[in-house]
């Protein structure tokens, strides 16, 4: 799949933080993988929201976005590199590609992202979060 530019992905992002409210956070998942019987899994599909804001394609990823934080706006929890598990199931960007290719503030395992995430929301009065899905 095509990346689309830096400035547009951007462009985005802002948007949406622009139409959330002061001292708040969103949190957005990606789409789970779907199992199709033992081992085997359907062909991944992003979540559309979640590709919307991010360009990222991999599975077991949250985007976190904090407007106004000092350290950066854009978080994004990802798998890391693995060079066993990519041989049978493709490349991970990990947490270098996350922040050089699609460009977030600040990446993070996602095994990390439950003693991470409480302190990001730490203070923060709204919560964003898609449910139901």
């Amino acid at each position: 799949m095509k990346k689309l530019p830096k400035t547009e992905m951007q462009r985005r992002r802002r948007t949406l933080m622009r139409m959330m409210e002061k001292n708040s956070i969103a949190i957005i998942p990606s789409a789970p993988e779907k199992t199709r019987n033992r081992d085997v899994t359907y062909p991944y599909r992003q979540d559309s929201d979640f590709l919307y804001l991010t360009d990222f394609s991999e599975p077991e990823s949250v985007a976190v976005f904090i407007p106004g934080r000092k350290q950066g706006e854009y978080i994004l929890f990802c798998r890391e590199r693995d060079e066993e598990k990519e041989t049978w199931h493709g490349r991970r960007a990990g947490q270098t590609g996350a922040i050089e290719q699609f460009h977030a503030d600040d990446a993070f395992p996602i095994s990390d992202i439950d003693e991470i995430l409480p302190g990001l929301m730490e203070n923060r009065e709204r919560v964003y979060y898609t449910m139901g899905k």
